[in-house]
């Protein structure tokens, strides 16, 4: 059982470029839907402003909820050890 098991620090290392690729791939569709040239609407940016709010969010909510997900498991793998 224990070579099925997940290589934490490897596994934390994946889930923050995930959540970096994500946060940048939500800000650079909102950039590229935002005005293009003689697109004048009075609200050119807007795209790209909440783009970049949705896009850290989203990042951060993968990277802290993941977080706290690998800090639970090694906790829990940490007291199986002390229980043997």
């Amino acid at each position: 059982m224990k070579a099925r098991q997940l290589d934490l620090p490897i596994a934390w290392s994946v889930s923050a470029l995930v959540s970096v690729a994500v946060g940048t791939g939500i800000c650079l569709a909102a950039k590229a839907g935002d005005c293009k040239s003689g697109d004048i609407d009075g609200q050119c940016g807007m795209g790209t402003f909440f783009g970049s709010i949705f896009g850290v969010a989203a990042g951060l909510i993968i990277f802290v909820g993941m977080g706290i997900y690998f800090l639970n498991v090694a906790y829990k793998r940490r007291r199986a050890r002390a229980d043997e």
